[in-house]
């Protein structure tokens, strides 16, 4: 009896730590990438042979932690340096604010899209918005960052390193975040999933060998 129930246990254990694989793998936090392609034929300037940074906003709906981000970002032939800075940045008054997560040095492909992985841990949370920036290092560099026609958000743009940031509003960049569930309230945390199906395991452990009195004593 007690193999069987060892048995059933561990495969319980097994199933949940591929639930925990499954859940730990990285979700779509947000994407404007339209269902074939972005517009090809809407570019923003990045650099263009004066320093411009662009930066798109984007909203959670659950809470995650941040693992990377993908942009129709890419080189321009004929640029200087092609050395950039891509972050995650808060929200000040509608605008980009404080970088949270930041990763420099980055250079842009010569076709397709750009990834960049998360530098460190940052949760980001539902309801709060976001940006993700893309910052030139140097006046000469230049890329191009492909709009998704299919999507209208707040962006904004920057004309000078430290300078103001100018919001509008037109065919968003196209970009996606990526990230993994991060205890949004309808999930224990995986953790959490394997800490309890290890105790459980422990429990049935102790009881091998032991019977239950065929029947309480009588009270005295």
């Amino acid at each position: 009896m007690f193999t069987r129930k060892l048995t059933f246990a561990a495969l319980c254990f097994s199933a949940i730590l591929t639930v925990l694989a499954a859940t730990a793998s990285a979700n779509v936090v947000y994407s404007d990438y339209p269902a074939a392609s972005f517009d090809a034929g809407d570019v923003m300037d990045l650099g263009s042979g004066a320093y411009q940074a662009l930066a798109a906003s984007f909203v959670p709906t659950a809470n995650y932690t941040y693992t990377s981000a993908t942009l129709a970002l890419t080189n321009v032939s004929g640029s200087s340096a092609n050395d950039y800075t891509i972050s995650i940045n808060s929200d000040s008054n509608s605008l980009p604010g404080t970088a949270l997560d930041t990763v420099g040095g980055v250079s842009l492909p010569n076709t397709g899209n750009l990834t960049v992985s998360a530098s460190g841990p940052l949760t980001l949370v539902s309801g709060t918005t976001y940006w993700l920036v893309a910052t030139p290092a140097a006046n000469g560099d230049n890329g191009y960052w492909y709009a998704s026609a299919s999507y209208s958000r707040p962006w904004a743009y920057q004309s000078s390193n430290g300078g103001p940031w100018r919001g509008t509003t037109a065919d968003t960049p196209a970009f996606e975040i990526d990230g993994t569930p991060n205890g949004n309230g309808t999930t224990p945390e995986p953790a959490t999933l394997a800490l309890l199906a290890f105790g459980g395991l422990i429990l049935l452990a102790r009881r091998r060998g032991k019977t239950l009195p065929a029947a309480l004593p009588a009270k005295p």
